[in-house]
């Protein structure tokens, strides 16, 4: 895996001031060789529930970093979610593209 969320298994979510989504706090991270842009999508294992991103009232689709040459590579963001429940990210660079699941609860 190039880019991947870091910490312990799972996604430990709660209710999110203002929202219906729940939301629980993610930091990713790249190798320091890593350089260039990374685009991060998510959906529902099953069914047609969304994963969205950031703190407004209603999250974005996607989440865009980008990893700096020289610099150290760990983003924090939030995961927004309907409820717990299992779900997946897509994680696109230039170089690849990897899905990796993981449980909300």
């Amino acid at each position: 895996m190039i880019v991947a969320p870091t910490g312990p298994g799972g996604l430990s979510v709660a209710s999110f001031i203002g929202s219906k989504w729940d939301a629980g706090r993610v930091t990713w991270s790249a190798p320091a060789s890593f350089t260039g842009p990374i685009l991060i999508r998510g959906r529902a294992m099953k069914g047609s529930g969304a994963v969205g991103f950031g703190e407004g009232h209603v999250p974005y689709d996607e989440l865009q970093l980008f990893a700096e040459p020289g610099k150290p590579h760990e983003w924090q963001s939030f995961t927004r979610v309907p409820g717990p429940g299992c779900y997946a990210y897509q994680v696109d660079t230039a170089q690849a593209s990897q899905v990796l699941t993981v449980q909300a609860r």
